[in-house]
């Protein structure tokens, strides 16, 4: 997975990024994804927080979780799957079938990755986590204080989720699988907390190995972009790496404070993203953009219309892919006002 995965949680991509070297200069990037083998699924809507940076909090959608008869639907239609991602704009715990879909996956040998705030944790569902084999869990925590984290993350409880961490990480013990991961958004809550937020991982979880922590800048809309830091200081930026060389920690930053780079350079479109109700988007970047309806509207087809395999030999979804890294192409309308890649002025 490390080798052939190009976008997403765990991934690195090494070849991928090797045949992109050769084939960029030639335009034709797309010809390392002839179909897909690497999926994201949103498995519910449904949430029960008030999370002040997610779309979720701002919509008016109506709320239901991915049923597993669906999922089925669309994972036999990828017979050769290195990588999936169960995500959402929810709280997949909340979903019944949840586990029952990530351990179907895993008895198909999936590599499988998720992001949650494991605010919902149980012990048994913990326990079944690691019992399947789960290759990573990026933790989505967003504060290095009680007062700050809940003041981010609405209706969550800080002491409740140090505590269903721990349980994971204790219960993993030294395997090497799930890698455990954090995840911090930076706004201007948090900017000042994030050296302070590897000694708070350390003080709480310092005797367990850690994968990395990352730090990321938030994918805002009308409603959150009073929240957004355009430029993390360099002095709050030096003390991270300090203390996480200090705790021996990999840290990571992807900020949109810099010149963001290229389309020439996305990947993203080689990893389809099936959101609720069958609709298939290029990507997950599209998201957490609060304009749902617009991609229902723009969306390449629906699943529950016709197999995956039609979709994406369709016409449009073709043009897409073979234009997408072409800075002299007009910019696919689906991609328009992407946070990942430039994206200059024009139109599909």
């Amino acid at each position: 997975m490390k080798l052939f995965v190009k976008e997403g949680e765990g991934a690195l991509g090494v070849l991928f990024r090797l045949g992109e070297y050769i084939l960029t200069p030639l335009g034709k990037t797309h010809w390392l994804c002839r179909y897909p083998r690497q999926i994201e699924i949103e498995v519910t809507n449904v949430c029960d927080k008030k999370c002040i940076l997610c779309e979720h909090t701002y919509w008016e959608e109506p709320a239901r979780h991915l049923k597993y008869d669906e999922f089925l639907k669309i994972i036999d239609q990828f017979p050769d799957l290195l990588w999936v991602n169960m995500t959402g704009e929810g709280d997949s715990f909340l979903n019944p079938d949840y586990i029952r879909m990530l351990s179907t996956l895993k008895d198909r040998d999936v590599p499988v990755y998720l992001v949650d705030s494991f605010n919902r944790l149980t012990p048994d569902k913990a326990n079944a986590l690691l019992d399947m084999g789960i290759d990573g869990i990026h933790i989505s925590f967003d504060g290095a204080t009680k007062e700050t984290y809940e003041k981010v993350k609405v209706g969550c409880n800080y002491e409740q989720t140090i505590q269903n961490i721990r349980y994971l990480l204790a219960a993993r013990g030294n395997r090497p699988f799930p890698e455990i991961c954090f995840r911090y958004v930076i706004t201007t809550f948090n900017v000042n907390e994030m050296p302070d937020f590897i000694d708070m991982i350390y003080r709480e979880f310092g005797e367990y190995n850690i994968g990395h922590i990352e730090f990321v800048g938030l994918l805002y809309f009308p409603e959150t972009k009073q929240y957004f830091v355009d430029r993390v200081p360099d002095e709050i930026i030096d003390e991270v790496y300090k203390r996480g060389e200090k705790y021996g920690y990999t840290v990571r930053l992807a900020h949109p404070g810099a010149a963001l780079p290229s389309r020439r350079y996305c990947t993203a479109w080689s990893e389809p993203y099936f959101m609720m109700g069958g609709y298939v988007l290029s990507c997950c970047a599209v998201l957490m953009s609060n304009r749902r309806p617009a991609l229902r509207r723009l969306a390449y087809g629906n699943i529950n219309d016709k197999p995956f395999r039609d979709i994406w030999n369709s016409r449009r979804y073709r043009w897409v892919r073979e234009n997408v890294n072409k800075e002299d192409s007009p910019m696919p309308h689906m991609c328009r006002g992407c946070r990942a890649y430039e994206d200059p002025c024009g139109e599909s």
